[in-house]
């Protein structure tokens, strides 16, 4: 059988992007083994989004405000070519990006899903070098090494990591297409979200994805991901708590997903609400700290947690952060060495 050829279309959703999306269109077009397209689906965008990329020779997609989730939808549908690309609006592409993907395909071409490491820029500085490198859940995986930093990795395998910690990061994704359309394996574009909460479109497409394919890791940081400012700490408690959801969402419609994905979300679900909590303590979210930590202590009472939730509503009281600061630090330096100390004590 002839092998398809390994070209690309990239996908890039947009919402109010025209001050960011010239530098992620010229990454693409910086590539060393540039794509057959580059396809921008402006998101309802009240701007000149549309307008810039155009400029700059994109192909551009319209569509009233529908998220993220349904404009990834529209590029898989209208792109023309055998692969399809995501990036996000304001990441930025190493040059070598797509001609590594092309050397991973050759040496394992029946993989449908392919990603890279990368890097986290914030405030202008690059955080994470190297989001492989700090990720457990990534250096533990169970992989097979067909070559320099590029690792063949069954797709229960990847999904069941996955849903302990989700590394991979949606600009860095490529995947064939032809298995999308087979299979109908598009966004979900109905997935629950709250004030408190938001399930990850991403990773949940992710989990539905690695049911039909095989994946390829590649070991080396080819895309730049700029975590924007604002709450990021409130932002990142509510994606926390949308994994506990998503778990949810999972253990109702197992049959979608990997066999035994549904456990691997049960047995993190504690970790998923202290996460949670510890995250929106860190944005002085107090009494949200304390919901999401009497959640965890339904699951499993831990006296350590149960300090944090006293500390959290004495830190809710006027004047009380500091009070609760000074607790904090004696419960760490002396309280909690005292009480493991008395455990080991025959």
């Amino acid at each position: 059988m002839e092998r398809e050829p390994f070209a690309v279309s990239v996908a890039i959703p947009a919402f109010n992007e025209a001050t960011r999306i010239a530098k992620t269109i010229a990454s693409i077009q910086a590539q060393t083994e540039p794509p057959a397209e580059i396809i921008v689906v402006d998101d309802g965008s009240l701007d000149a989004t549309a307008g810039v990329a155009r400029s700059l020779g994109a192909r551009v997609l319209e569509q009233g405000n529908a998220g993220v989730a349904a404009a990834r939808n529209h590029a898989i549908r209208e792109a023309t070519s055998p692969w399809i690309a995501f990036c996000d609006a304001d990441d930025l592409w190493y040059p070598e990006k797509l001609a590594a993907c092309r050397l991973a395909h050759e040496g394992q071409p029946e993989a449908g899903f392919l990603f890279t490491d990368y890097c986290v820029e914030k405030r202008g500085r690059v955080d994470v070098p190297s989001t492989f490198a700090v990720t457990p859940e990534f250096t533990h995986l169970v992989c097979e090494r067909i070559g320099d930093k590029l690792s063949f990795v069954e797709g229960p395998a990847m999904a069941r990591a996955l849903a302990q910690c989700n590394f991979v990061q949606p600009s860095t994704v490529l995947v064939r297409r032809a298995l999308l359309l087979e299979r109908s394996i598009f966004f979900d574009v109905a997935l629950p979200q709250g004030q408190d909460f938001c399930v990850p479109e991403d990773l949940e497409w992710y989990l539905r994805v690695l049911k039909a394919t095989d994946a390829l890791a590649i070991d080396r940081v080819l895309v730049q991901y700029q975590r924007r400012a604002g709450s990021l700490s409130e932002d990142s408690a509510r994606y926390k708590l949308g994994d506990a959801k998503l778990g949810e969402i999972i253990a109702r419609t197992p049959e979608r997903y990997v066999d035994g994905l549904a456990a691997v979300f049960a047995a993190e679900r504690r970790r998923h609400f202290y996460d949670s909590a510890r995250l929106y303590g860190r944005a002085l979210r107090f009494g949200k700290m304390q919901a999401r930590l009497r959640e965890a202590q339904r699951l499993e009472f831990r006296v350590a947690d149960e300090v944090l939730w006293l500390l959290a509503g004495v830190a809710t009281l006027p004047g009380g952060a500091r009070i609760a600061g000074t607790l904090s630090s004696a419960w760490r330096r002396i309280l909690k060495p005292a009480l493991s100390r008395s455990r080991r004590t025959p």
